[in-house]
Parts: structure tokens; C-alpha cells; sequence
């Protein structure tokens, strides 16, 4: 599940890069905090991003105009009853646009569909010998997501998908170039291929990457400032 929500999480959030400016990641982690508290007030927001009060203006402002978020005086339909001047809630703005995430295991091919908050709508799962037979796989992920399309997605736009990968990605070639790991996708560039055979935007990484970040926002490493994630399956990988 923490892999899968990583997964998830980062397409909705469409975190596509590790190298963002400085404002770029306040913005992430502003939509992160609100989306997983479930709403939260301006001065919540200064005090988990370490903004001051015109910086958080300045950044909410940003959201409510981008559309990513709503700011309102309640959450739920219960008003927050305070003397004085009510204290506004920021709300992540609900969509009936869905995401997509694949995870290729050795072994299996696994695709989920999910809403704008993360919640999953819709998962497949298949089997294939991943490591040899990349086209074999992608055909798989993709006759997997359209049995999803028919059945959940009928009408609804599909955004991006997030990709995890049992193998390494050359970081500025964007290449898998490992012949001991996934031996039949050396020399491909999986984020390209799949976005052509997916007909979607699409973002690769490593699925320990994708599993550490799942068990940062929805599991075990939820709070915690610094933690390992330990995969070990058809092989072992760790992610800090």
C-alpha cells in the first residue's frame, strides 16, 4: 500500500523532479499539508513550512488562483465558532479528474486508479516476467488501465501517471542502463515510452523511491521527520 500511495500521491501532486526551486517545494509541501490534514488554517501553514504570514499569504494566494485550493470559514458544513472575525480553512479543491499508478514488480504488473485526494477507485493486477519482456509489460499496464477506463473512468479525464520500476533510472538521461536488473529494458527511456503507449504524461522512478514516499504521507513514516524503508523481494532495496 505505501508503495501504491506513493505512487498515487506524487501524481496527484504531480511531483515529476527532485530539483525544484525553493518556492516550487513550498508549494508542494503547502498542497501536501493541506491534502493530508484534511484542511488546515493560514497559520498552520506557517508554522509547517516556516513561512512568514506575507509568504503564506503570498503562497495561498497562488493556490486559490491555480484552482488547487479552496479557502472558506468552515469545513464539513460545521462553522467554526470563534469571537471575532472567523478563522478561514484551506481545502483542497475536489475533481472528477482520476490518476494512474503502475507498479512493475519482476514478476507482476499492478495498475490503480485514483481521485484527486489519493483515495484508490479501481485496481488491476497481472503477470508477466517483467524483467526480460518490457513491451510484453507495457502492453500489459496498458490493457490493464483500459479494463480500468471501461469500468471506472467512463467520461472522466485521466491526469498523469506515476510509474515505479524494480530497477534504477540514469537520473540525467532518464535511461535504464543496469543489464543485471531489468535486462530487457536496458537502453529504453521508460518515461517517453510509456507516456506513448499510455496516451498520458508520465513520471518514472525507482519503486523503493515510490515505496519510502508512500509510507511518508499514508503509512508508517507519516510524522516523522527521518526514516528507512526497506523493500526485500525479488530483490533488496532501501530508501532513507
Amino acid at each position: 500500500m505505501g508503495k501504491k500511495g506513493g505512487m498515487l500521491y506524487l501524481t496527484v501532486m504531480t511531483s515529476t523532479t527532485m530539483a525544484v526551486s525553493a518556492r516550487e517545494r513550498s508549494r508542494h509541501e503547502a498542497l501536501e499539508y493541506i491534502r493530508g490534514s484534511g484542511g488546515c488554517s493560514r497559520s498552520d501553514l506557517m508554522r509547517v513550512l516556516g513561512l512568514s504570514r506575507s509568504g503564506v499569504a503570498h503562497l495561498v494566494g497562488q493556490l486559490i488562483e491555480s484552482g488547487d485550493v479552496l479557502e472558506a470559514a468552515h469545513v464539513g458544513g460545521l462553522e467554526r465558532r470563534r469571537r471575532g472575525r472567523p478563522s478561514s480553512v484551506l481545502t483542497i479543491r475536489q475533481s472528477d479528474a482520476l490518476v494512474v499508478g503502475i507498479d512493475f514488480g519482476h514478476g507482476h504488473v499492478s495498475v490503480a486508479l485514483a481521485d484527486m485526494s489519493g483515495a484508490i477507485v479501481g485496481e488491476r493486477t497481472g503477470y508477466r516476467n517483467v524483467d526480460v519482456d518490457a513491451q510484453g509489460a507495457i502492453g500489459l499496464s496498458r490493457a490493464l488501465l483500459g479494463e480500468l477506463r471501461e469500468e471506472h473512468a467512463a467520461g472522466r479525464l485521466l491526469t498523469q501517471a506515476v510509474v515505479g520500476i524494480p530497477g534504477p533510472i540514469d537520473v540525467r538521461s532518464r535511461q535504464v542502463r543496469s543489464p543485471t536488473i531489468l535486462s530487457g529494458w536496458v537502453g529504453l527511456f521508460p518515461d517517453d515510452v510509456l507516456s506513448e503507449s499510455l496516451g498520458l504524461p508520465v513520471a518514472v522512478e525507482h519503486d523503493t523511491f515510490l515505496g519510502a514516499y508512500g509510507e511518508r504521507l499514508r503509512g508508517a513514516g507519516r510524522g516523522l521527520d527521518d526514516f528507512l524503508y526497506v523493500k526485500v523481494s525479488g530483490g533488496i532495496g532501501a530508501g532513507l
